[in-house]
C-alpha cells in the first residue's frame, strides 16, 4: 500500500514538472515568433535595408539598432539626440 502511493505520487510530480516545461517552451517559443514579427515590422519600417548613420558620431549602424554601437546615441526618430560629451573630466 504504502509503496503504490509513492509510486503514484512520483508519477504525479513527474506529469507536473512535463507539463510546466511544455508550458515554458510554449511560452517562450510564442515570445521567440513576436520577437521575430516586430523586428521584421521594423526592417520594413527602416526602408530597403539601408545602414543608419548615427546623427552623433557619424558610425554607420545596422537598421534594427535602437542604439549607437560606438557613442550609444538613441538612433530613433522620436527620441531627442544626446549631445556628446567631449571625452574630458573636470578635475
Amino acid at each position: 500500500m504504502v509503496g503504490t502511493q509513492w509510486l503514484y505520487g512520483a508519477i504525479a510530480l513527474l506529469v507536473g514538472i512535463h507539463v510546466l516545461t511544455m508550458l515554458y517552451a510554449y511560452r517562450s517559443h510564442d515570445e521567440t515568433a513576436t520577437t521575430e514579427s516586430e523586428g521584421e515590422q521594423t526592417q520594413s519600417l527602416g526602408g530597403r535595408g539601408e545602414q543608419v548613420d548615427c546623427p552623433q558620431c557619424g558610425t554607420t549602424n545596422d537598421p534594427n539598432y535602437r542604439f549607437c554601437r560606438t557613442c550609444v546615441a538613441d538612433l530613433s526618430k522620436q527620441a531627442p539626440q544626446r549631445q556628446p560629451t567631449g571625452g574630458s573630466h573636470p578635475h
